[in-house]
């Protein structure tokens, strides 16, 4: 049915189109969906005795800094915490491990990225209103938390240098024309020099843009057929 905690949130689920997952179950996808850490039963601030440690505090900042401590980032946790999960679905006698994709909307579009990255057993990749340069995202906008980000980055490359990465894999990026958090004179920035990318790798036919009317939200017009065309491809 979807995750929905009250009516107030159900009604951003529907207004947002947030189910994309139970969506994509419906059209006959194996699906999980992953609790970050901070989100979910993984989020302290839900818990009596944590309530007042938190204090209002941002649990991804939280988190964050209590990685750092450790050596490590939310990041790299989530992307551990994303394989091995990944590997429990692919033991399952009903999932074929050779054609897996990912979707992710926001911070779920920072965690697809990563873990098409990190692991490369996703064939097909979704990222939903996470599209723009680092300096639009973070110095000018302020849209960054710590559960995105890992130290020294911004030196290394910028988000498009990382979805072109990807490449030769199929890549769809979603982009919402009213984003308030993405905007989309960023995200068409972002695009164009991720098609740049792909054109140099010989792979500019998996590369698509669905740049729908509406807000921080799944636009959900090309995800189904997207998937559908490029885990049943044999290359």
């Amino acid at each position: 049915m979807g995750l929905t905690a009250d009516a107030t949130h159900a009604q951003s689920v529907s207004q947002h189109n947030y189910d994309y997952g139970r969506q994509m179950a419906l059209a006959g996808y194996v699906t999980y969906a992953i609790d970050w850490l901070g989100f979910g039963e993984r989020d302290s601030r839900g818990k009596p005795h944590d309530q007042a440690k938190y204090g209002g505090r941002d649990a991804c900042n939280v988190n964050y800094l209590c990685a750092t401590m450790l050596g490590t980032t939310m990041l790299a946790l989530n992307c551990h915490d994303a394989s091995r999960a990944t590997d429990f679905v692919c033991d399952q006698a009903f999932v074929d491990p050779d054609r897996l994709g990912v979707m992710g909307l926001s911070l779920g579009g920072t965690m697809t990225t990563w873990m098409a990255l990190t692991d490369e057993r996703f064939k097909a990749i979704d990222n939903i209103c996470y599209a723009g340069p680092w300096y639009d995202i973070a110095y000018r906008t302020y849209n960054v938390c710590g559960s995105q980000v890992t130290p020294g980055i911004h030196a290394l490359v910028d988000v498009h240098d990382l979805h072109g990465l990807l490449a030769p894999r199929s890549l769809l990026i979603e982009a919402g024309v009213q984003d308030s958090c993405f905007q989309i004179d960023h995200s068409l920035r972002h695009y164009d020099a991720v098609r740049n990318i792909y054109k140099a790798a010989g792979a500019a036919d998996r590369l698509d843009l669905d740049q729908f009317p509406g807000e921080h939200a799944w636009g959900g017009n090309k995800s189904r057929a997207f998937f559908a065309e490029h885990l049943n491809a044999d290359w």
